[in-house]
């Protein structure tokens, strides 16, 4: 039993982290395509770099996003979780 609660506390937070992960990459992809194909550039002119610098920065984004998720979320169930166990 102790240890389902002990898995509880922690995957809340790892949850967000995922979450936050995959949410920042579609958002930025989608943000930067849309601003980089409809107001900087026509889509035509678009080139394979282009596509793979958006690609990484939304990666980059991603992991800053979910980082961030799983540090707000980790302060509340993890502080929990050390002081109980």
């Amino acid at each position: 039993m102790r240890q389902v609660k002990l898995f509880a506390r922690y995957s809340v937070p790892l949850v967000w982290g995922i979450l936050g992960l995959v949410v920042g990459c579609v958002a930025t992809y989608f943000g930067l395509a849309f601003t980089l194909t409809r107001l900087i550039m026509r889509p035509d002119a678009v080139t394979p770099e282009d596509a793979l610098t958006v690609i990484l920065v939304s990666l980059i984004s991603g992991v800053f996003i979910g980082s961030a998720s799983l540090y707000a979320s980790a302060q509340t169930h993890w502080q929990g979780a050390k002081q109980r166990s």
